[in-house]
């Protein structure tokens, strides 16, 4: 009995060296398809996690952004040389006013706010920056400035703003507004991403006070 069973083991067991080659041959063929597969949906991964903090920068900017700009404080100063002109300073890549700080960011205040584009290691990003307001009477706040950094690969940002220069005229969009006796009515921003296909983000922000020259 056990030799009739040893004897039909011995028949069964092992591969023929065909089969071998068939099963060596099949496993390379699968394994880089697998890893493969492995690095396509880690790529995957990882782009999908890069748009959403993509996305998440670009709502944070929008907010602040828009909160800050249109929320410009009117101030109007006698200035040597230029008359009454309000504490605004827009050209076409920068933008230079006077608001308060940001919500949730301590401590509070009125401060002169510069936002623009910075640069980093590994390319631009927008940035505001925050100083406290001196007035033109040379007091001098004590209280250290702030950066914060709203975007990441921005590769342009481009400003306009509209409303009428004097106050009084027809209003339309200009390149600048410096040195001018009221706020704009509106400003627009145009921000162009470096790794979005050059595809620019507008936004168009309300300037919600406005006080003419005599105020």
């Amino acid at each position: 009995m056990k030799h009739h069973l040893d004897a039909r083991l011995l028949g069964v067991a092992g591969f023929t060296l065909v089969e071998m080659l068939i099963a060596i041959t099949i496993v390379l063929l699968v394994v880089p398809l697998a890893v493969q597969g492995v690095h396509t949906g880690l790529a995957a991964w990882e782009r999908l996690g890069q748009h959403a903090e993509q996305a998440d920068w670009l709502r944070s900017a929008r907010r602040v952004v828009r909160q800050q700009v249109g929320e410009a404080l009117p101030l109007v100063e006698d200035v040597q040389g230029r008359g009454r002109v309000v504490e605004f300073s827009g050209r076409r890549h920068r933008l230079s006013f006077v608001g308060r700080m940001p919500r949730g960011i301590r401590p509070g205040g009125v401060y002169r706010q510069l936002l623009q584009l910075g640069s980093v290691d590994d390319g631009k990003v927008l940035v505001m920056r925050l100083r406290p307001f001196e007035p033109a009477n040379g007091r001098t706040a004590s209280v250290a400035g702030k950066e914060l950094v709203l975007m990441r690969d921005v590769a342009a940002l481009d400003l306009a703003y509209f409303g009428s220069a004097d106050g009084k005229g027809n209003p339309g969009w200009h390149n600048e507004w410096i040195d001018k006796p009221v706020l704009p009515q509106r400003v627009r921003l145009t921000i162009t991403r470096s790794n979005a296909g050059g595809t620019p983000v507008r936004m168009v922000i309300p300037v919600y006070a406005q006080v003419g020259a005599g105020a």
